[in-house]
Parts: C-alpha cells; sequence; structure tokens
C-alpha cells in the first residue's frame, strides 16, 4: 500500500482488552504483520513492508464488533453511577433541609452544647455527601467534562460503528482505491478510541 502509514493503535487495544482471543487469530492469520497486531504500536504501515489492505479491513471491522459489543455494557455502568450519584444528592440535600428547619434544636431543646456539635456533624455529612456525588458523576480516570458527555459517546457509537462496518464489508467484497479504505480504517480506529476514553473515564482502567 505504498508509502501510506495508519493508526490502529485504539482498534488493537480494545481487542486486547475485551476480544484477546480474537486478537490472536488475527495474527496467526497474518504472522508477516504481528507488529501493527501488538498493543503500544501507533502505525501500520509503511514502504514494502507495509500489509495488505485486507489486514487493515479485518483489524477494523473485528475492533467496531467488538465495540459495540461494549456500548450497553458501559451504559449499564453509567446509568448506576449516574442513579447512586442522584440518591447521595438526594441524601445530602435532605440532611441540609433538617438543620435549616432547625429541628435539631427543637429535638435537644436547650441543650447548647450537643446541638452545636450534632449540627456541625450533620452538616458536614451533607457536605460529604454532594462531594460523594459529584464525585461519582466525574471521570473516574482524568479527563474533562462530565459522564454527561460518556452517555452521549456511547449513545453514537453503537450506530456510527454500524455505518463504517457495513462500508467495510463492502470494501472486502470489492475493493476500491487505497484511500477510501484508509479513510474508513481511519474512522474504525476514532470511534475505537472514543470508547476506550469512554470507558477509561468510567472503569478508571
Amino acid at each position: 500500500m505504498g508509502q501510506t502509514q495508519i493508526k490502529l493503535n485504539a482498534l488493537i487495544e480494545l481487542l486486547s482488552r475485551h476480544e484477546s482471543h480474537t486478537l490472536d487469530t488475527l495474527r496467526r492469520k497474518y504472522p508477516d504483520h504481528r507488529e501493527i497486531l501488538t498493543v503500544g504500536t501507533m502505525m501500520g504501515g509503511g514502504s514494502e513492508s507495509a500489509p495488505p489492505h485486507q489486514v487493515y479491513l479485518d483489524v477494523a471491522l473485528e475492533g467496531l464488533r467488538t465495540a459495540k459489543t461494549r456500548v450497553e455494557p458501559n451504559l449499564q455502568r453509567l446509568r448506576e453511577r449516574l442513579h447512586t450519584a442522584k440518591r447521595i444528592r438526594l441524601i445530602g440535600q435532605i440532611i441540609g433541609a433538617v438543620t435549616s428547619a432547625g429541628l435539631i434544636a427543637a429535638i435537644l431543646g436547650n441543650w447548647q452544647t450537643p446541638i452545636t456539635i450534632t449540627t456541625a456533624l450533620i452538616n458536614f455529612a451533607a457536605v460529604l455527601c454532594t462531594l460523594i456525588a459529584s464525585h461519582l458523576e466525574t471521570p473516574l480516570y482524568g479527563g474533562q467534562g462530565s459522564l454527561i458527555d460518556s452517555f452521549e459517546t456511547l449513545a453514537g457509537t453503537s450506530v456510527e460503528a454500524e455505518e463504517v462496518i457495513q462500508t467495510l464489508q463492502l470494501f472486502v467484497r470489492t475493493p476500491p482505491e487505497e484511500s477510501r479504505i484508509l479513510e474508513q480504517v481511519s474512522r474504525a480506529n476514532a470511534i475505537a478510541n472514543k470508547l476506550r476514553l469512554a470507558e477509561r473515564m468510567l472503569w478508571g482502567t
């Protein structure tokens, strides 16, 4: 495929993490191209050692199929974290409402010292609930934004992956010019990369 190079790293990482047996099958199928089928390899291709377009197509197809299977588990994880955060935030709001309404003072009467200590502890609990909820609503592994951003990414991943899969399957049957193959494989790698970033935000790994 000439001097052209193409990124496969996100697809390879995704397969290695979730479908290692599929990656092993690809390595056996293409023993002369094991280097680009290894985690950590950023680029594939280059001069006369460039792999045939079929290697790229197979990696992209298997990677996208894996990406589609990961959407629902990640969405479930996202729902659980957001639900827990909502519940904890509600608890914190209830605690705050109790202290602001003066119920502690009413219960303890004129016991000023116990009132002060108890109110301080309850206020601390309310703040702690808010901090925990905020933690659950944000990425576990760095990154910017909130888990809502991850939801939007995941929601679009399956549809976009299926679209590219259909195109790649057509290319397998009737290979087009090289540039079109590279364009779709690069798109597949970008999809895999977005999914892996979303997984890191959700799982911290």
